[in-house]
């Protein structure tokens, strides 16, 4: 397959079509293309989906950032392509649009989870109420991380699709750097109900933690901050 492959998609497919046209009940790849046609064309439209979203709903912090990783991914990957400029443009804005949609379900998500524990409760916290929060989110943080990083199921189709259209490092460089929407996203959704329920428990005007869940909390902040000194490594490593 030649470098523009998004033709020579179109091209097969025409082919595939020509030569099953004589039995109707065998689809062929043909509705594969249609599936992964169909995929392509809603990554595409959900990065201005997800900016008017969130402008109908008024969430400025939220739409800002989604703006801003927009700019800096495609600074980012713009000088690195290996297709034509208007190619390389599409597959920049699928690609785009798919990690800002993902990004918008997890705080979607996060802040509907926190409606619903704590839907009353100010976003007050007290010094161990974020020791436990920021304990248990680094476990979790770090479970991922390496999860993730040593099993490519999410890594591995994200580096195959970007390796189309941009010129990207081994698969040993790769792999942790494209983990990290994953990873930040799955411990927004993990610390998410522990928070709303912190915050809930200060509003009745209970201990933010209880006694149980603070001990707890102690070796998982030491095993946070021994993993914090691997990851640290292993980043300038990188």
């Amino acid at each position: 397959m030649s470098d523009n492959w998004l033709r020579d998609l179109f091209i097969l497919n025409e082919l595939e079509n020509q030569r099953t046209a004589k039995d109707p009940d065998n689809p062929g790849p043909g509705v594969i293309f249609l599936i992964v046609a169909g995929l392509a064309l809603l990554a595409t439209v959900s990065y201005p989906a997800v900016l008017f979203l969130q402008y109908r709903r008024k969430e400025w912090v939220a739409m800002g950032l989604t703006l801003l990783f927009g700019a800096v991914a495609y600074l980012w990957a713009q000088p690195r392509l290996i297709v034509s400029e208007s190619e390389g443009l599409w597959a920049i804005a699928v690609t785009i649009g798919g990690f800002s949609l993902f990004g918008y379900l997890c705080y979607f998500f996060a802040k509907r989870i926190s409606k619903k524990i704590a839907a009353n409760s100010p976003p007050r916290f007290d010094a161990k109420s974020i020791f436990a929060i920021f304990s248990f989110g680094y476990v979790v943080f770090f479970i991922l991380w390496g999860c993730l990083v040593t099993s490519p199921i999410l890594t591995g189709p994200t580096y195959a699709w970007l390796s189309q259209f941009i010129d990207l490092p081994g698969h040993g460089y790769a792999y942790p750097n494209l983990a990290w929407p994953y990873i930040l996203g799955g411990t927004v959704l993990a610390v998410s109900p522990m928070q709303a329920w912190c915050r809930k428990r200060l509003a009745e005007g209970k201990s933010s933690v209880p006694t149980p869940v603070l001990v707890l909390a102690v070796p998982a902040f030491l095993f946070s901050i021994f993993w914090i000194s691997v990851f640290t490594r292993n980043l300038l490593a990188n």
